[in-house]
């Protein structure tokens, strides 16, 4: 780390806990790879829409968070279930990039007393996530099978939710 880095702290706090301070993380990292990914991001087309659902969907979970001298530069969003932590959401500030910000993130989270298995979705097209996550043990395993009818029924990914 450089000088810039020397005052970086890492914390887990409470996702609620941080307010709107992680928008601007957010609307740096996000791109089009975020468009349709996950469940329960369907109908995410733009960065406001990603910042939304975060917001609906960040209740009740933690946040590792890096500081640098006080500023957010990076955040992780997880929720731990039993021994089964699953990871969200993961952005580092663009300047603050190839510093070890992220592994140090991951790590901390990885570290969590109890914590036996971790999930987490990662886009293939994302090579730096990929690498992060399998550097520190994580390999591909597909759990789940979309099945998915262009067409009919909305444009949300999911046009089944109309059916019943």
């Amino acid at each position: 780390m450089d000088d810039m880095d020397k005052e970086l702290t890492i914390a887990r706090v409470s996702f609620r806990a941080l307010g709107d301070e992680w928008h601007d993380l957010v609307r740096a990292g996000y791109h089009d790879d975020y468009n349709g990914m996950g469940e329960m991001y369907s109908g995410v087309t733009t960065v406001e829409n990603k910042i939304g659902q975060m917001r609906h969907w960040g209740e009740g979970i933690d946040a590792w968070t890096a500081r640098n001298d006080g500023r957010l530069v990076g955040i992780l969003t997880a929720d731990l279930d039993g021994e089964a932590l699953t990871v969200y959401d993961f952005f580092v500030d663009p300047a603050y990039r190839r510093r070890g910000i992220g592994r140090a993130l991951l790590t901390a989270a990885l570290a969590t007393p109890g914590v036996r298995q971790v999930a987490a979705e990662i886009n293939l097209a994302n090579t730096a996530s990929r690498r992060l996550f399998e550097s520190l043990g994580f390999a591909p395993r597909h759990t789940v099978g979309w099945y998915i009818r262009d067409g009919e029924g909305g444009d949300d990914g999911h046009p089944a939710d109309d059916a019943g």
